[in-house]
């Protein structure tokens, strides 16, 4: 699920495949695991070839392999099978692996399902909360890239055209990028868990809409999306409360189509009042207002105010996102306690990606999919 505006300018970038109208790099830089605390190590389990600092294939076979950050420098470690000694195999100020199967690089983070990544990943030392991590990086090229996207953000069996319909939003927030910064791998920008879920259909529709991109007034639109809007997405302006930026593309429009979604219906959870005034400076938040969606539009927070963006994410980063998924929340006390109310799930502005789906279902298209949930623009 994509956020706000600000994460999108500094967290994109895209590659062109010989077409004359793009000029872009041919690989997108990922930081992997953005949403951890810390990197502690990293085990490898398959499909990798080390190439820096010296080149060395791998025996996955006979022994397990951990990178770990050591005063400033990283190392490869071997555990072979059924012994708990660990053997230094390499240290080095970074670590370069590249895919040595085609299925990619098999790479886990302790504690969460293993990832495959394509092109090369780069490890280098780093610090996180004053302990030694790993930074770790992936440069893979653009498409494999939007393929994983696809992949990552939709669930397999979500039809063709809704698919179709996020890969030219991606394709068109990469314009955006000036540089060849790193983007993060988490929904600050766009979920990116590498190449292990891409099925042979995704490369083919992501293939078959690469040189499109999405207009408003001939000029590329800024997209916005999110998982579920419950019934009504939001106005750009309403939402995020810009200052002079033209969010016009992104009214608010009726969504019949994503009942099917888990987070269609209300999600109630009781918190302790402390812990939600903690997160305001002592202050409780109070719902001053409210858009045409349902959505809070002026939020005062003790002699301030927020915007309901902001304000959903220091709840659902504080608070934790299953508490309230989606920007539709009220803030209800009830003595020592707070009822949270929420709908939907993402920031609920642009494209519903249950709504896409639940749109392609009835028979409509990409295009107009995209071309309803952002008025006004147009595919070219």
């Amino acid at each position: 699920m994509a956020l706000i505006r600000s994460f999108a300018w500094v967290c994109l970038l895209i590659f062109i495949w010989a077409e004359p109208a793009c000029s872009i790099p041919r690989y997108v830089k990922v930081r992997l695991f953005e949403a951890r605390a810390g990197v502690p190590k990293l085990r490898l389990a398959g499909g990798i070839k080390i190439i820096e600092p010296v080149s060395r294939d791998i025996g996955f076979a006979g022994a397990d392999y951990t990178v770990e950050a050591e005063g400033g420098r990283v190392a490869l470690y071997a555990v072979p099978k059924g012994k708990k000694t660990k053997t230094l195999i390499l240290r080095g100020s970074r670590l370069v692996m590249e895919e040595s199967s085609s299925r990619g690089m098999r790479i886990v983070f302790p504690g969460r399902t293993a990832c495959n990544y394509r092109g090369i990943v780069v490890v280098r030392s780093a610090t996180a909360g004053g302990r030694p991590s790993l930074d770790v990086l992936n440069e893979v090229p653009v498409r494999e890239f939007v393929y994983g996207i696809v992949a990552s953000e939709l669930p397999g069996d979500f039809a063709v055209e809704a698919k179709k319909a996020l890969a030219v939003l991606t394709l068109t927030r990469l314009e955006f990028l000036p540089d060849q910064r790193a983007i993060g791998d988490s929904t600050k920008s766009e979920l990116y868990t590498g190449c292990g879920r891409v099925a042979e259909s995704d490369r083919v529709l992501v293939d078959s809409v690469f040189k499109e991109r999405l207009y408003y007034k001939n000029r590329l639109v800024l997209p916005y999306y999110h998982s579920t809007c419950a019934g009504y997405t939001s106005s750009g302006d309403d939402l995020f409360l810009p200052d002079g930026d033209d969010l016009s593309y992104l009214k608010s429009v009726e969504c019949k189509y994503c009942s099917g979604s888990p987070f269609y219906r209300d999600k109630v959870s009781m918190v302790d009042k402390k812990k939600v005034t903690a997160l305001f400076g002592g202050a409780l938040p109070v719902v001053q207002a409210k858009d045409s969606a349902g959505r809070p539009k002026t939020i005062l927070v003790g002699s301030g105010a927020l915007s309901c963006y902001q304000t959903w994410l220091k709840l659902g980063r504080g608070l934790g996102w299953s508490r309230v998924p989606g920007t539709r929340f009220a803030i209800n006390s009830k003595k020592d306690r707070i009822e949270l109310v929420s709908s939907g799930a993402g920031h609920g502005v642009g494209l519903c990606q249950w709504g896409a789906n639940g749109m392609a279902g009835l028979g409509k298209n990409y295009k107009e999919i995209l071309e309803y949930y952002f008025p006004g623009s147009k595919i070219k």
